[in-house]
C-alpha cells in the first residue's frame, strides 16, 4: 500500500486469546464481510484484535478500561494473549504474529512472508503506521469506524499523508509537537495568573525600586531610632530602680503577713480549746449525778426489751380472751347441724298418720299394697324421729362440755394477764427510778429514747474529752515553738501585700515591654545600617534585572511571532487538501440523503457546520442520528482523500445504530456501493441493519 499502487486486503485471522474470544478463526472475503451477532458475542473485541495486530496495544497506567485496552482485553480464560492475521499487500501475502505481555516492551512481534514461508523484514513492529502511512490515532479517526464517536478530526499524521509529505518533509508531521514546544517555551516567560519569568523580573525590579526609595529616608530614620534607644534605656533604668524599692517593701509585707497568719492560727487554737472545754462542761452538766456505767446501761436496756416482750405477751393474752369470749357467745350455734324440735314433732305426727292410714286400708281390705306402703312410710318417719332425738341430746352434751372448757381457758388467760401486768409495773418502776434523776419528766418521755440519749451523750463526752486533749496539745506545742509576745503588737504596712504584688507585676510587664522595644530598636538600627551598606548592590542588581527583562521580552515576542506565523502556515498548507474533503463529504451526503436541509461547511480541522436560517450552526444542535450521518460521510470522505489509488480494508463497528429507516436505507445503499471499492468488515447486531442487497 505504501507504494500507492496495490490493494490491501485481509485473508484470515486466528485469535488465540483476546478478551472473551478464544481459539477463534475467521476467513475474510472480498467486498463486504458481514458479522451479524448478538450483543456480547465479541464483535468489538474482534475489531480491536485486528487493530492490535497492526498497531499493537499501547502501555498506559490509566485504570479506566476505556482508556487502557491492554488491560481491557486480557483473556478472560487465561492463556497466551494474542494471535495472528494474514493479509495481502502489493500481491505479497504476509502473516503477523503478535502476543502481548504486561508491558509493550515485552510483547512478541513476528512477520512472515507467506509466499516464501520465511520471516520478513519488509515491515517492523510499527507495521500499521508503515502500511497505512498514519499512526494509530489517525487510523482510529479514518478507516476504523466505531459505533460511538463517529465525528472525526485531524492530527499530524493525517495532515502529513493528506499533504503527501510523509516521506518528503517531516516538518508537517511535527507541527503539533512544534506548537506544543513553542507554547511550553512561552510558559517560561508568561503563565496564567500573572506568573512566569517576566512577571518575576518585574516584581523583583519593583521591589528593588521600593527598597531604593526607602534608602532616602534610612539615615533620618536611623538617627531617630538611636535617640529613641537612649530614651528607652533611661526609662528602663528608672523602672528597675523603682522595682528594687518595691521588692524591699514587698519583703517587709510578707514578714508581716507571716506573723499575722501565725497570730490568727494561735487565736483559732485558743478558741478551739475553749469550745472543747464548753462541750465537756455541757455534757458533764447532763450527767450531774454521775456518769452511768456501761453495765448499768446494758441492764436497763435489757429491762426495756423485756418490757416490750411482756407487752407483746399481754396483747396476745388479751386477744385470746377476746377469742374465748366470742366462742362462748356463739356456743348456742353449735347445734346448728341437728334437727329442730318442730321437725321432730312433724316426724312423730307423720309416723302416726302413716300407720293410721295403713291400718284403715288394711282393715277395710281395700288395698294391701297401699297399706304396706303407708306402714313402711310410718316406719321411716319413726326412725327419723328417733335419730333426731338422739342427735339433739348428743349435741347438747357437747355444748355443755365446750362451755366448761372455754370458761376454764378464760380464767387462765385473765390470771396470765394480771401476772404479766404486775411484772411490767415492777420493771417500769425500776426504769423510772434509774432515769428520774437524769430526766425529771420521765413520765412523759419514751424510755428507749432516753436510754439512747444517755448512750449518745456518753459517747459525745468521750469524743469531746479526746478533742480537748488534742487541741490543748496543739496549743501547747505552738506556744513551745513560738514566742507569743511577738504576735501581740503588730504594725500593718502602709501598702498591703496585694497592692505591692500588683505593682511589681505591672513593673515587670513594663520592663519586659521596654526590653522588647530596645531589642527591636537594635535590630532596626542594624537593619538600617545593613540596608545603607547594600544600596549600591541593589542599584546594580536593579540595572542587571532591567537588562534581563528587556532581553526576555524580545525573546517572548519572537516566540509569539513564530507560533503565530507557524499557525498561519499550517492553515495555508491545510487549504490544499480541504477541497478534496469537502467534495467527498458532499458526494456521500448526496448518496445517503436525497435532500439535505442546509449546506455543510468544513474547516481545516474537519469541524462541520450546517448553514440554516442564514447562519452556520454547530452540529450539536442536531439529533444523534443526523450527527452520525455527518460522521459517516466525513469518515469516507477522509478515507478517499487519504488513500487515493489505494484500497485499505475498512472496519465498521455497527455505526448505523442511531439512523432512522430512511437514512438507514441510504447508508446501506452507500455500504453496498463502497463494497465494490473497499474490503469492509461490517459488524452488526440486528438483521434490520443488514439489508437485502448487501
Amino acid at each position: 500500500m505504501t507504494t500507492g499502487e496495490g490493494d490491501m486486503k485481509l485473508i484470515k485471522c486466528h485469535v488465540e486469546n483476546f478478551g472473551k474470544l478464544e481459539k477463534f478463526d475467521y476467513n475474510f472475503q472480498e467486498g463486504i464481510n458481514i458479522i451479524n451477532e448478538e450483543n456480547g458475542w465479541g464483535k468489538t473485541t474482534l475489531a480491536a484484535f485486528i487493530k492490535a495486530m497492526f498497531f499493537g496495544l499501547p502501555s498506559t497506567t490509566k485504570r479506566s478500561l476505556i482508556e487502557n485496552e491492554r488491560k481491557k482485553y486480557i483473556p478472560w480464560q487465561g492463556g497466551r494473549y494474542g494471535g495472528n492475521i494474514v493479509f495481502e499487500n502489493d500481491s505479497i501475502f504476509y502473516r503477523i504474529e503478535r502476543f502481548f505481555a504486561d508491558k509493550d516492551k515485552d510483547d512478541i512481534f513476528v512477520l512472515y512472508n507467506e509466499n516464501t514461508g520465511l520471516r520478513s523484514m519488509d515491515f517492523s513492529a510499527r507495521i500499521g503506521e508503515e502500511l497505512f502511512g498514519i499512526n494509530q490515532e489517525g487510523y482510529e479517526r479514518s478507516t476504523f469506524i466505531p459505533q460511538k464517536g463517529l465525528l472525526t478530526s485531524t492530527n499530524d499524521s493525517i495532515n502529513a499523508k493528506l499533504s503527501h509529505l510523509m516521506e518528503d518533509n517531516n516538518d508537517i508531521n511535527n507541527y503539533e509537537a512544534a506548537i506544543a514546544s513553542l507554547e511550553e517555551a512561552m510558559k517560561f516567560f508568561k503563565k496564567t495568573g500573572n506568573r512566569g519569568r517576566l512577571a518575576e523580573l518585574e516584581e523583583q525590579i519593583n521591589a528593588l525600586s521600593r527598597e531604593l526609595e526607602r534608602f532616602e529616608h534610612a539615615e533620618s530614620i536611623l538617627g531617630e531610632a538611636e535617640v529613641r534607644l537612649e530614651q528607652k534605656k533611661e526609662q528602663i533604668f528608672q523602672l528597675r530602680k523603682e522595682s528594687e524599692k518595691n521588692k524591699i517593701m514587698l519583703a517587709d509585707a510578707n514578714v508581716y503577713d507571716a506573723k499575722l497568719a501565725k497570730k490568727e492560727h494561735y487565736t483559732v487554737l485558743c478558741a478551739e480549746v475553749e469550745r472543747a472545754e464548753q462541750a465537756i462542761q455541757s455534757l458533764q452538766n447532763f450527767f450531774v449525778n454521775g456518769l452511768p456505767t456501761e453495765k448499768e446501761l446494758s441492764h436497763y436496756t435489757n429491762i426495756y426489751n423485756d418490757v416490750l416482750e411482756i407487752n407483746g405477751a399481754i396483747r396476745a393474752e388479751i386477744e385470746k380472751l377476746r377469742f374465748i369470749d366470742t366462742a362462748i357467745k356463739n356456743a348456742d350455734d353449735i347445734s346448728t347441724g341437728s334437727p329442730s324440735k318442730g321437725i321432730i314433732k312433724i316426724y312423730g305426727i307423720m309416723a302416726f298418720l302413716f300407720w293410721t292410714a295403713g291400718g284403715i286400708l288394711f282393715s277395710m281390705a281395700l288395698s294391701k299394697g297401699a297399706a304396706i306402703g303407708f306402714a313402711i312410710a310410718g316406719v321411716i318417719m319413726l326412725l327419723l324421729l328417733i335419730f333426731g332425738i338422739t342427735k339433739t341430746r348428743k349435741l347438747e352434751d357437747e355444748k355443755q362440755k365446750n362451755q366448761q372448757t372455754l370458761t376454764v381457758g378464760y380464767g387462765e388467760a385473765k390470771q396470765a394477764i394480771n401476772k404479766l401486768e404486775q411484772q411490767n409495773r415492777e420493771y417500769m418502776e425500776e426504769e423510772v427510778l434509774f432515769l428520774k434523776p437524769i430526766f425529771p419528766d420521765i413520765e412523759h418521755l419514751e424510755i428507749f429514747e432516753c436510754l439512747s440519749v444517755i448512750r449518745n451523750n456518753q459517747r459525745a463526752l468521750e469524743t469531746a474529752e479526746n478533742e480537748y486533749n488534742h487541741k490543748i496539745s496543739l496549743k501547747q506545742t505552738f506556744e513551745t515553738d513560738h514566742d507569743i509576745n511577738l504576735f501581740q503588737n503588730l504594725t500593718a504596712p502602709v501598702v498591703n501585700i496585694m497592692q505591692l504584688k500588683e505593682k511589681e507585676e505591672k513593673l515587670e510587664i513594663e520592663v519586659h515591654v521596654i526590653e522588647r522595644e530596645i531589642d527591636a530598636l537594635h535590630k532596626r538600627i542594624e537593619s538600617l545600617q545593613e540596608n545603607l551598606d547594600t544600596r549600591l548592590e541593589n542599584e546594580s542588581e536593579k540595572e542587571r534585572l532591567s537588562g534581563e527583562l528587556l532581553v526576555l521580552n524580545k525573546q517572548y515576542e519572537d516566540l509569539e511571532d513564530t507560533a503565530k506565523y507557524l499557525k498561519k502556515s499550517k492553515e495555508s498548507f491545510s487549504i490544499h487538501y480541504q477541497q478534496d474533503i469537502k467534495n467527498g463529504f458532499a458526494k456521500y451526503m448526496g448518496l445517503l440523503c436525497e435532500a439535505v436541509s442546509g449546506s455543510a461547511d468544513i474547516d481545516i480541522k474537519f469541524n462541520v457546520k450546517i448553514e440554516a436560517g442564514g447562519a452556520k450552526r454547530e452540529i450539536d444542535y442536531y439529533s444523534e442520528g443526523y450527527k452520525d450521518l455527518i460522521g459517516i460521510c466525513m469518515r469516507f470522505a477522509l478515507v478517499d482523500a487519504l488513500f487515493k489509488g489505494e484500497s485499505p480494508f475498512i472496519i465498521m463497528d455497527d455505526p448505523f445504530a442511531n439512523l432512522d429507516e430512511e437514512k438507514l436505507a441510504g447508508a446501506l445503499r452507500l455500504l453496498s456501493q463502497l463494497g465494490k471499492e473497499y474490503q469492509i468488515l461490517y459488524f452488526v447486531c440486528h438483521k434490520s441493519r443488514v439489508g437485502a442487497n448487501i
